[in-house]
């Protein structure tokens, strides 16, 4: 064992769990919910071939076809060919929104301000302000009202 390495023969640490974060690997995901080649199977699928003639029309296999009917399908969210088949993309700018850092709990909450949320945050701040106002008061009152008897 060198200086700096650590001790891997005692228990403890070791070198994975010391090596730096490392970036994943395989290609990065596709920005869109297909991928080009999935694209190509669904139009495919949509003029209802089978496995067998999608992977003639591309020049894969039939276990290739069947991966990629698959994960279409899963992708999709869909269970069978003609589901997939039927299948619209959403508007671009809801597709958009799924590629958008998720935000934390509290900011989605806060994000679709209405007016009707504004109104019931005012309502409850001026209502704990109110019972402020009347503690204080109280607390006024009941001071006067000790320190007079007292001077009598």
């Amino acid at each position: 064992m060198t200086d700096g390495e650590p001790d891997l023969t005692q228990d403890g640490p070791s070198r994975r769990s010391q090596a730096p974060a490392r970036r994943r690997r395989g290609r990065p995901p596709h920005p869109d919910i297909l991928t080009p080649r999935e694209w190509e199977v669904l139009a495919l699928v949509r003029e209802r071939l089978t496995n067998e003639g999608i992977a003639d029309r591309l020049g894969i296999t039939a276990a290739g076809a069947k991966y990629h009917v698959s994960e279409i399908l899963s992708k999709l969210g869909v269970a069978t060919r003609e589901e997939a088949a039927a299948w619209r993309p959403e508007p671009a700018a809801r597709v958009a929104e799924a590629f958008q850092p998720r935000r934390t709990r509290w900011l989605r909450l806060l994000t679709p301000l209405t007016l009707a949320k504004a109104l019931g945050i005012a309502a409850a701040l001026a209502a704990v302000a109110g019972l402020g106002v009347l503690a204080w008061a109280a607390i006024q009152m009941s001071d006067d009202g000790n320190s007079g008897a007292g001077r009598r």
